[in-house]
């Protein structure tokens, strides 16, 4: 696969809109929905969900069939048009079939009961000219052509996911999975073409060993399959955010709650073969999917990983010394898988950690590793300053541990007797990852109970904080 050159060229190009510009062509999209992941509405325990997305281009002619879903709730789904000019673009029957009559946008509204959603239905002006493309299935690294029945000048758009394809000239090349609708406009505005859907899978080999690493982080996104995450490796290329972190965690302002625990989810979404996991919300909604073998560095990604895979991302090393300069993975290098002790005689102001081995009859094994942040400086021993600058690693207070194996070194299946906790000043406090995005525990520890930072003499180290194990979807 050849560089991102013409997708950096082509950029310069792309206004900042819901659709993106590439050199000559016109306009309409298809009857599919750009918005993916399901939407919701949640009051009480009753949820209504949207599947088919909340945004829908349709062209005259054509149906679109709403997908909702209604749970812990009698009252029946009821879909309506409000607007009386708006039910003369699109009619909308019981069950949710959407038919395109006439240029121009309708609101649907989804009801059941008091929960309701509205999905924007467009419908887009009739085609003047035919747009054709050589194949509409593609795999990433792969080209079509793109062929359009008019001398005038035109361009070409792309709506929705606008990065899963470059043009240059009449030229379409498949960059990551996924579907694209490419469409046609004249110059002067005035006609458009017909929407042509490309769809976009799997790699015809590994395109990222001839890119440029800085060329690869300039036009940056998260890796989209289990697939891509494993060419990235190959290439010493990250798969996850790579997102500034900070020392402190982001935590979620509506954290579940039963009675005084906060709700750890006990749910967790894999793939069929378990080497893809999908993170969601504290509503239970999907946020994003972390890939087995990738690399990742934020804390977010970094705990979901290790909650999700017992084990720690690709650009990890048990090594504390390894240097950056000598590392395939430079500044995206992170160091210190190896065994936590969480000796609470050696450490009097560390708190006793679930379970842990070497405390009591504890029988479960914890490792730690670091989190690269921006700097910690809560605790004076550590310098705050960029964990890793690409020349240098300045290790800091911040880590994450981790249940590794039980005492025979057999992996935990039990997801209630895993344990992620975070810390960023040196294991006098922590935090539990909570098995969601931003989903993060009480704090407990030592300076939590109003003990000197590290001390052996003046410590008061509080209680691990158990949790609700129940789940959020």
């Amino acid at each position: 696969m050849k560089k991102y050159k013409a997708l950096a060229i082509l950029s310069l190009l792309v206004p900042l809109t819901s659709c993106d510009i590439f050199v000559g062509t016109s306009s309409t999209p298809s009857p599919t929905s750009p918005t993916t992941s399901p939407d919701s509405t949640v009051i009480g325990d009753a949820k209504l969900e949207i599947t088919s997305g909340l945004e829908v281009h349709l062209n005259v002619g054509q149906d679109f069939q709403i997908q909702a879903k209604a749970t812990n709730t009698t009252d029946k789904i009821v879909y309506s048009i409000e607007n009386e000019i708006e039910r003369t673009y699109v009619t909308v029957s019981d069950t949710g079939l959407v038919k395109a009559l006439k240029a121009g946008v309708a609101n649907i509204l989804v009801s059941c009961g008091i929960l309701n959603k509205t999905v924007k239905v467009t419908v887009d002006p009739e085609a003047s000219f035919e747009l054709t493309v050589s194949s509409k299935s593609l795999k990433v690294g792969e080209t079509a052509s793109l062929t359009v029945s008019t001398s005038a000048n035109y361009s070409y758009f792309v709506k929705g996911n606008s990065k899963c394809v470059s043009i240059s000239g009449n030229v379409l090349t498949a960059k990551r999975e996924g579907t694209a609708e490419i469409y046609a406009k004249l110059a002067n505005g005035s006609e458009v073409s017909n929407t042509v859907v490309i769809s976009i899978s799997d790699f015809v080999s590994n395109p990222y060993l001839s890119i440029d690493e800085d060329e690869f982080y300039s036009d940056y996104y998260t890796a989209t399959s289990y697939k891509d995450a494993q060419y990235r490796t190959e290439a010493n290329l990250m798969s996850g955010d790579i997102d500034e972190q900070d020392q402190a965690p982001t935590i979620n302002s509506n954290r579940p709650i039963d009675g005084d625990k906060y709700v750890k989810n006990s749910t967790n979404l894999y793939n069929s073969n378990k080497t893809a996991y999908t993170v969601v919300d504290s509503d239970g909604n999907e946020v994003k999917t972390i890939y087995k073998g990738g690399a990742y560095a934020t804390l977010e990604d970094v705990a979901a990983y290790i909650h999700a895979f017992a084990d720690i991302p690709s650009n990890y090393t048990e090594s504390k010394s390894a240097k950056p300069t000598s590392s395939p993975w430079g500044k995206w290098l992170r160091l210190n898988n190896s065994f936590f002790s969480g000796s609470t005689t050696n450490y009097p102001y560390e708190p006793e950690l679930p379970d842990i081995s070497g405390v009591g009859n504890g029988q479960t094994k914890y490792y730690e590793i670091d989190i690269g942040t921006t700097g910690t400086d809560c605790d004076p021993k550590y310098d705050a300053v960029d964990y890793n600058n690409g020349s240098k690693i300045t290790r800091g207070a911040a880590r994450i541990v981790y249940t590794r194996t039980d005492l025979n070194g057999n992996e935990l299946t039990d997801f209630s007797k895993r344990h992620v906790f975070y810390t960023y000043n040196h294991y006098n406090d922590f935090q539990e990852y909570l098995n969601y995005y931003n989903g993060w525990g009480e704090m407990f520890g030592n300076v939590t109970g109003g003990g000197t930072l590290s001390s052996k003499e003046d410590y008061n180290p509080t209680p691990y904080v158990p949790v609700s194990f129940r789940s959020l979807i």
